[in-house]
């Protein structure tokens, strides 16, 4: 199942400012906690489901997506998403962020864990 939906998910991977691939998703999304656009939540879905899979690839541009589009902010070592308005979006990018960074992959995230 997720050969298939990893195929579908290359259709909307393009570069970003960086030339780092990134997921874009078109349109305005809907974050259902509190009814408004955004795309926290599925991001994060998709990042959490990738790393379980092991496809560092699509994880990790569903993570730049997020940062980019989520309002990514580092307050004094504490991670959060100012657009992720949810407490189970929020668990989701905690769970993928940690998934993230206890995979064996050498990211520019591992190092801010400890």
């Amino acid at each position: 199942m997720w050969a298939t939906a990893r195929q579908d998910l290359k259709y909307i991977m393009k570069p970003d400012q960086t030339g780092a691939q990134r997921l874009s998703i078109p349109g305005k999304g809907f974050d259902f906690g509190n009814y408004k656009s955004g795309y926290a939540g599925a991001y994060a879905m998709l990042m959490d489901t990738a790393r379980e899979f092991g496809d560092s690839e699509i994880a990790d541009a569903a993570l730049r997506a997020l940062d980019q589009d989520c309002g990514r902010a580092d307050d004094g070592g504490v991670l959060r998403y100012s657009k992720a308005r949810t407490c189970r979006t929020r668990w989701r990018c905690a769970r993928a962020f940690i998934a993230a960074t206890t995979s064996g992959e050498r990211s520019e995230r591992a190092h801010s864990l400890r």
